[in-house]
C-alpha cells in the first residue's frame, strides 16, 4: 500500500465518524428528549415570591463559619496556628479512635504546631499536647478573628457575628435568633482578646446597663468614674436602653477613643472620639478588669 494513501484514508474515516455522530444526535432529538427550558422574567419573579413565602430557617454558628472556612494550612513546624472550628477534639494519636480524646480546643484559640502527619497536626495548647485534624486549623488570624470596619453591619448571619459567638461559646444564647451582634458580645470579645475572662455570677439577664450592678464586689473588678485604657464604658442611651463600649485610648485632656457595636444603629460597628464634656454628659461608669 502506498504511503501517500494513508492521510486520505484517515480523512475518510474521520468524515464517516462525524456523519454517523450527527445522525445519532438527530435521531435522539427527534425521539422527544426534553430540551432545557429557558426561564422568563415572570418565572424568576414567581420563584422569588415563592422563596419569600418559605419559613426562615436560622443557620447555626457552625454553618456560617463553614462558608468562610479555608483549610489551606501551612506545614511549617513550631508555628502558631488558630482553631477555626467549634470545639476541636485533640487526640492521643494521629487517628480517630474510641476514647482517645485528650482534650477539646475552643474556637479561636492559638496552638503551636510541631509536626504534620497525614491529615493530622501535632500541637500544644494550654499545657495539652496531642493531634488535631489539620482542616480544623487556619494559618492566618483574619480567617478566625473578625476585622471590624466602621459602618459595617453585623447581622445574625454575618461571618463576624458567627466568629465572635464561636469564640465566646455563644455565651449570651442568641446564636440561633434574629439578633445582630450585640454591644455586650463585642465588649466581652475585646476583653477576651486581651486575655480577660469575665467570671460572671449566676445572675440573668446580663444586659448592658446592669453590668456594674452584677459585677460589683467581684474580685479583680473595679468601678470608677474616670476612663482608663481597656475599661468598659457603660451608660444608658436616650431610649433608656443600656449600652457598653470599649475604651481604646485616653488622651492627656481626658478625651477618649471608644469602639462599639450597635451604635448608631442595630449591629453597626462604630468608633468615636469623645471629649471629656461629651462622655461626662452620658454619666457613664467605667468597669476595669485586672
Amino acid at each position: 500500500m502506498s504511503t501517500y494513501t494513508i492521510p486520505r484514508m484517515i480523512d475518510v474515516c474521520f468524515e464517516m465518524i462525524v456523519s454517523f455522530t450527527k445522525r445519532i444526535l438527530l435521531l435522539w432529538i427527534d425521539a422527544g428528549v426534553p430540551q432545557p427550558k429557558l426561564h422568563s422574567e415572570n418565572d424568576v419573579e414567581t420563584k422569588e415570591e415563592n422563596d419569600e413565602m418559605l419559613p426562615h430557617t436560622f443557620r447555626t454558628i457552625q454553618d456560617i463559619l463553614k462558608v468562610e472556612k479555608n483549610i489551606d494550612v501551612t506545614e511549617v513546624q513550631n508555628t502558631i496556628l488558630y482553631v477555626c472550628e467549634v470545639n476541636v477534639s485533640m487526640y492521643e494519636n494521629p487517628t480517630i479512635e474510641f476514647d482517645t480524646q485528650v482534650g477539646v480546643v475552643p474556637y479561636g484559640e492559638a496552638v503551636t504546631m510541631h509536626e504534620a502527619r497525614g491529615r493530622f497536626f501535632h500541637v500544644t495548647w494550654n499545657g495539652l499536647t496531642g493531634w488535631v485534624l489539620r482542616d480544623d486549623l487556619a494559618d492566618r488570624v483574619s480567617r478566625v478573628y473578625p476585622e471590624f470596619r466602621v459602618g459595617q453591619e453585623h447581622s445574625v448571619d454575618h461571618p463576624h457575628t458567627a466568629q465572635v459567638r464561636a469564640i465566646l461559646g455563644n455565651e449570651f444564647g442568641v446564636g440561633r435568633s434574629e439578633f445582630p451582634l450585640q454591644s455586650g458580645e463585642y465588649v466581652v470579645y475585646k476583653l477576651w482578646r486581651k486575655g480577660i475572662r469575665i467570671q460572671w455570677p449566676d445572675i440573668r439577664p446580663r444586659v448592658p446597663g446592669l453590668w456594674h450592678t452584677i459585677l460589683k464586689g467581684l474580685p479583680q473588678v473595679h468601678m470608677g468614674v474616670m476612663p482608663k485604657v481597656g475599661t468598659v464604658m457603660e451608660y444608658m442611651l436616650d431610649t433608656d436602653v443600656g449600652h457598653v463600649a470599649y475604651v481604646e485610648a485616653v488622651f492627656p485632656d481626658d478625651t477618649i477613643s471608644i469602639s462599639e457595636v450597635n451604635f448608631p444603629d442595630s449591629g453597626i460597628y462604630n468608633e468615636r472620639i469623645l471629649t471629656k464634656e461629651e462622655w461626662k454628659s452620658l454619666k457613664p461608669i467605667f468597669i476595669q478588669f485586672s
